[in-house]
């Protein structure tokens, strides 16, 4: 029994040894698909804007162009009537 439990380790332990590197590498080829050339990471945020147009009390349209303003987000709640700190009690 005891030589049983060796074999099911020692092939577990040598399983996990070979597949780490493949693992690792896995990892590291992730981080090249997000990276550019100089190494820079670059990050996606999905906006629901749906939401923004309910929270803004606004069109598409009209973000559409406050956008094309220039405008940021916190800029068209500004010019909405809402304040900074009131956007929290909205949601």
């Amino acid at each position: 029994m005891k030589r049983l439990i060796y074999k099911i380790l020692s092939l577990l332990l040598i399983s996990i040894g070979l597949y780490f590197p493949e693992m690792a590498q896995a990892k590291d080829n992730h981080i090249d698909d997000i990276a550019t050339s100089e190494g820079e990471v670059i990050y996606q945020f999905q906006y629901n804007y749906d939401e923004i147009y309910k929270l803004l009390g606004i069109t598409a349209k009209e973000y559409d162009e406050y956008w094309k303003q220039g405008l940021s987000i916190a800029e068209m709640a500004e010019k909405q009537g809402i304040a900074r700190g009131n956007c929290m009690n909205i949601l």
